[in-house]
């Protein structure tokens, strides 16, 4: 029982550690993302929730550069603080747990003009696949978070990288 519990420790710890190393933002993440979503808020009145559509569909406009800073806007919203992390490791990529990656930070404003709330702490995990990333934002509270839209911002331009100095190729759009 006592080398069982061992295994199992010297395991736990390996993996730990093995997914504690630096991490680089990768060159396919860095560059412009654009896409228009549908959004919605909730929101509590009179001890119900309530969901309140945007009229149209909002654009998403951001930028993620090689320190995994991201700038932008959702709507009339501005990101701030945001950064981008890695998500999951290769142990819960085998296991399919998780995203690849998640944008962290704040959205400040209303995204439209029935938003009530001005200031919001998000997260957005996602995955990429054929240059369009595939997630979800989420405006987090305490100990749960609501989703916004889904989204599918679509790269629309390359940034250089410093650790391949040279220029990536554009993409369409």
């Amino acid at each position: 029982m006592k080398t069982t519990k061992l295994i199992l420790a010297s395991c736990l710890a390996f993996l730990l550690f093995a997914s504690c190393k630096q991490w680089e933002v990768p060159a396919l993440l860095i560059g412009k993302w654009e896409s228009k979503q549908k959004v919605t808020v909730r929101t509590k009145e009179k001890g119900k929730y309530v969901f309140i559509n945007a009229p149209d569909s909002i654009l998403l406009q951001f930028s993620i550069d090689e320190n995994g800073n991201v700038s932008g806007h959702l709507g009339d919203a501005t990101l701030e603080n945001c950064t981008v992390q890695k998500n999951r490791g290769e142990f819960g990529k085998a296991l399919n747990l998780a995203t690849d990656y998640v944008i962290k930070g704040n959205l400040k404003g209303a995204i439209f003009s029935a938003d009530p709330y001005l200031t919001k702490e998000i997260s957005a995990p996602f995955d990429v696949k054929n240059n369009k990333m595939e997630g979800s934002f989420f405006r987090c509270l305490v100990w749960i978070c609501f989703p916004l839209p889904v989204w599918t911002p679509v790269k629309k331009n390359n940034i250089p990288s410093p650790h391949r100095r040279r220029w990536l190729p554009k993409a369409d759009g």
